[in-house]
């Protein structure tokens, strides 16, 4: 018999194994279950959901449900994903949102048949290092010329700016402490293609942005995170930021790169565009609203 039960203290590394989407968001003991076989005390599922808010027209939090594989039909997805349900209300939240997209034929029936519906697409966009690198000279001259990149702007390798400033810009992107954004970053800088086509941007001084990649074994490097900080959301910093990271893979001599975002992000697509980035895959996000 499988029960499920709260996230224990030793019960953590296995939870974040089975859902490693979850490790840049706060996740709370009260938001994380296991599935426990009673039998032999094996971790056999995982659910729960951050603590993060999510969603501009269903405002909640995103969450997630895994089941090994030898586990899976028996019932267990359900038994978290009721979990998940049954906690919500208490942290006053009414919105549960699919961490993951699905392509629209790949929709889980466990999402369907809770009542899921879809919310917002996700789209991940190819890019060749080459191709952008010569169309962002054009877009960061235009934007330049109109005045609005200041003339006192840097963008430069994301080890020149001390991590502790990063991590503050990632902790309020995420909604957690800058200590685990820390210890997140110096996940990422291991790799040297990443952390090589990572940057920042600064003003006299001031964190304006940052680009931050990530690379996975046998995978083109894709874009962890390309943020602006709160006062820089003009336009020039994702430019400038992209500029210089595909100017680099260029140097290295990398043939492409990805990166994704949602419907929401209009400046992102533009970009896209601009560049003339390959949509590849379209995801769909879902979304379960609980009655009050």
């Amino acid at each position: 018999m499988v029960v499920v039960r709260p996230v224990g203290e030793s019960d953590w590394a296995m939870f974040l194994a089975l859902l490693p989407g979850l490790l840049p968001l706060p996740v709370a003991p009260g938001a994380a279950f296991v599935a426990v076989d009673d039998h032999d005390g094996r971790v056999v599922g995982a659910g729960g959901f951050s603590t993060a808010p999510f969603g501009r027209h269903a405002p909640g939090v995103r969450g997630d449900v895994f089941v090994v594989p030898s586990q899976r039909g028996r019932g267990v997805g359900r038994a978290l994903l009721d979990a998940l349900l049954d906690a919500l209300p208490r942290w006053g939240l009414r919105h549960l949102h699919t961490l993951r997209g699905f392509a629209p034929r790949d929709v889980p029936s466990l999402l369907t048949r809770a009542g899921f519906r879809p919310t917002f697409t996700v789209t991940r966009y190819e890019a060749h290092f080459a191709h952008a690198d010569a169309a962002c000279g054009p877009m960061l001259e235009k934007l330049a010329r109109s005045g609005r990149i200041p003339d006192d702007a840097v963008v430069a390798p994301l080890t020149s700016v001390m991590p502790a400033r990063i991590a503050h810009l990632h902790a309020a992107h995420f909604g957690h402490s800058p200590t685990r954004s820390l210890a997140l970053l110096a996940d990422a800088a291991r790799d040297p293609v990443a952390l090589a086509l990572s940057r920042v941007a600064t003003v006299r001084g001031r964190l304006a942005g940052f680009i931050l990649w990530r690379q996975r074994p046998d995978e083109a490097p894709h874009v962890d995170l390309w943020i602006a900080a709160p006062g820089f959301r003009t336009g020039w910093v994702a430019v400038a930021l992209l500029a210089a990271a595909v100017r680099e893979g260029v140097r290295l001599g990398l043939d492409c790169g990805w990166f994704a975002c949602d419907d929401a992000a209009r400046a992102t697509h533009h970009i896209a565009r601009r560049i003339g980035a390959r949509a590849v895959h379209t995801e769909l996000g879902h979304v379960l609203s609980i009655p009050g």
